[in-house]
């Protein structure tokens, strides 16, 4: 992998492991994004573009 992705892969790992602001769990592994539905949060990264 391009050493210029290493960031943005580095921000869906966050995305999917760590606690996002108002939710009350991680997204954990939930086998696709229709399973989970709008999260309406995101990383501060993401938050940031």
């Amino acid at each position: 992998m391009a050493e210029e992705y290493h960031d943005f892969v580095e921000d869906n790992r966050r995305f999917f492991t760590e606690l996002l602001p108002g939710r009350d769990k991680p997204a954990g592994t939930p086998g696709g994004a229709g399973k989970i539905d709008r999260v309406g949060v995101g990383t501060p990264m993401a938050a940031a573009r």
